[in-house]
C-alpha cells in the first residue's frame, strides 16, 4: 500500500549564496534571512527538489527511507527554506521594533580625557544637568514603548562624578522592572560604598582598561589611570560586583588581545568586553588607526581556538554581539538607532543613541514635551525609520546578500564619517567577509558563541 507523504511534492528555495569549503556548503538566503551549513548529500538533495520529484523518488535515488527523507524534509520545512507544494512561501521573522536599550548620561562631564572618546563634543555644564526626578519619570515613560526586558545603561562622561544620582536612577529602573541595568566607568573615583550598593542592586559595572600595561593604558586614558583601574577591580570583586571590562582596539593595541584575556581572567571578572574603536566623536579626529573588524575578529577566533578557557569571558565583547546577530534569524532592518535605541542627555534633551548626540539629531526635550510625544511624532526619528531600513538606504544595502545580519553597520560612524545619512558602513565590504566567516565558524564550533551579547553597551 502507498503512503499518502510518498507521493508528495518539495521544493528548496534558491540560496542567494553558495560556497563551498572543506566538503561542506554553506547557503545563504538573504530574504529570510537564514543560513545553514550543510554536507554534500543534504546539499544535493535539496537541489533535487523541484516540485517535480516525489519523495519515494528522492527515497530511491538517495537509498534512504520514505521515513527519513520525509524527517529531513519536515526539518528543512521548518527552517523555511524548503516548501511543499502548496504552502504559503516564508516570509521571514520580524523584529520587536520596540525599546530595547535605553541609555542615560547623569552627566557628561569627565574627569579624563581619553583621546578616543566618542562623547567628547556632546559637553553639558553642570548648570544645565537635570535632577534625578525628571529622569525617573522619563524611564517610567520609556516602559509604554518597551520590549519586555528592556536595559539600561548608565554612562556618559564619567558617571560616578555624581555617584549617588546613578544608585537612585539604577534603584527606580530595578523597581519598575529593568532587566538589565549597567554603568560604564573610567573607574578612577571608585569606592568601596559604591561597590557595596551596586552589589545591592545588581547592577554591572563595566570598567574601560585600554592596554595590559600602564604603558600602552595610560597612553590612551591618562597617566596613573592603569593602577587606579585594576585598584577598582579589585574592590568591585572584593563586593561580588558584576564586572566587565572593555578594551577598545585599534592598529596599535590589538595585537595585546591575548594578554588582555589573560589579565581579565587573573582579576576575576565576569565578562571581557572588546571591540573595535569607533569612529564617533573624538574618534573621527584622533591620529590613533582603526583595525579592519574581519582582521580583529579572525584574531580574536585564533585566540579563543588556542584557548578555549578564554571562552568563558565572552557574552558582552564584539565577537559575540556579531556571532549572535549572525546566528539570529530575523529581519533587523537598521542597527535600531531611534527604535530600539534612545539616549536620555543630561540637559533632557533626547537622541536617538550615543552616536547621534548631534544638534542635527536632537528629538526634542522631556522639560518642554512628553516622551510619549516625542516618540511617536518626532519628524527627526521618522526620518531616522525611514531612511535607515536596508531595503531602501542606498542600492548597494538594499541589494546585498547580508543585509539582516549587517543591517547597514553602525549609522552613526558612517554619519560621522561622511555627513550623509544614506552611506554604507564605513567598512562595508570588511564586514560581509566578516559576517561569512563567522557563519562557517559558529557552524563549526557552535559552542564558542554565547547568547546575550547586545544587553549592555
Amino acid at each position: 500500500m502507498t503512503n499518502e507523504s510518498e507521493n508528495e511534492y518539495y521544493s528548496s528555495l534558491i540560496p542567494s549564496y553558495i560556497e563551498k569549503r572543506n566538503g561542506k556548503y554553506l547557503l545563504l538566503w538573504s530574504n529570510l534571512p537564514t543560513w545553514m551549513v550543510v554536507d554534500k548529500e543534504l546539499f544535493e538533495l535539496m537541489q533535487s527538489l523541484d516540485c517535480k520529484t516525489s519523495v519515494q523518488q528522492l527515497s530511491k535515488k538517495f537509498n534512504k527511507s520514505v521515513k527519513d527523507i520525509q524527517q529531513i524534509l519536515n526539518y528543512l520545512r521548518n527552517e523555511n527554506v524548503v516548501a511543499k507544494v502548496g504552502d504559503y512561501l516564508p516570509h521571514g521573522q520580524e523584529g520587536s521594533g520596540k525599546i530595547r536599550d535605553v541609555l542615560v548620561h547623569p552627566t557628561n562631564r569627565c574627569n579624563l580625557q581619553c583621546i578616543h572618546c566618542c562623547n567628547r563634543h556632546n559637553w553639558v555644564p553642570k548648570e544645565k544637568e537635570i535632577d534625578t526626578e525628571l529622569i525617573k519619570d522619563f524611564l517610567n515613560q520609556v516602559l509604554e514603548f518597551a520590549d519586555e526586558d528592556p536595559s539600561l545603561s548608565i554612562i556618559g562622561g564619567e558617571p560616578l562624578l555624581e555617584p549617588e544620582k546613578v544608585l537612585e536612577i539604577a534603584q527606580h529602573a530595578r523597581k519598575i522592572g529593568f532587566d538589565v541595568i549597567g554603568i560604564s566607568t573610567n573607574a578612577t573615583l571608585m569606592t568601596r560604598d559604591f561597590a557595596k550598593r551596586a552589589k545591592e542592586l545588581n547592577m554591572e559595572v563595566q570598567v574601560s582598561v585600554d592596554g595590559v600595561t600602564p604603558e600602552e593604558n595610560d597612553a590612551i586614558r591618562g597617566k596613573g589611570t592603569f593602577k587606579k583601574i585594576l585598584k577598582a577591580i579589585k574592590i568591585l570583586k572584593e563586593e561580588e560586583v558584576f564586572v566587565i571590562t572593555n578594551y577598545t582596539c585599534t592598529i596599535d593595541n590589538y595585537q595585546s588581545l591575548e594578554k588582555y584575556f589573560k589579565l581579565a581572567l587573573s582579576l576575576g571578572v565576569d565578562s571581557a568586553r572588546f571591540g573595535p574603536m569607533k569612529r564617533i566623536g573624538a574618534g573621527t579626529d584622533t591620529n590613533i588607526k582603526t583595525l579592519p573588524v574581519n582582521k580583529l575578529l579572525e584574531h580574536a577566533h585564533k585566540i579563543l581556538v588556542k584557548h578555549p578557557e578564554y571562552r568563558k569571558l565572552l557574552g558582552k565583547d564584539y565577537f559575540s554581539a556579531f556571532a549572535n546577530y549572525c546566528k539570529l534569524n530575523v529581519k533587523f532592518h537598521y542597527c535600531g538607532t531611534g527604535q530600539m535605541t534612545v539616549l536620555l542627555n543630561p540637559d533632557g534633551s533626547i537622541y536617538p543613541c550615543t552616536g547621534h548626540a548631534l544638534p542635527e539629531f536632537l528629538v526634542g526635550n522631556i522639560q518642554e514635551s512628553s516622551f510619549s510625544e516625542l516618540w511617536k511624532y518626532s519628524p527627526i526619528l521618522n526620518k531616522i525609520r525611514t531612511t535607515y531600513p536596508v531595503e531602501c538606504i542606498n542600492d548597494k544595502c538594499s541589494k546585498c546578500i547580508v543585509r539582516y545580519w549587517c543591517m547597514g553597520g553602525c549609522r552613526a560612524e558612517a554619519y560621522h564619517c561622511t555627513g550623509r545619512m544614506n552611506e554604507p558602513a564605513i567598512e562595508c565590504e570588511n564586514i560581509k567577509k566578516a559576517i561569512i566567516e563567522m557563519i562557517w565558524w559558529m557552524a563549526m564550533s557552535p559552542e564558542m558563541v554565547k547568547d546575550g551579547s547586545h544587553r549592555f553597551h
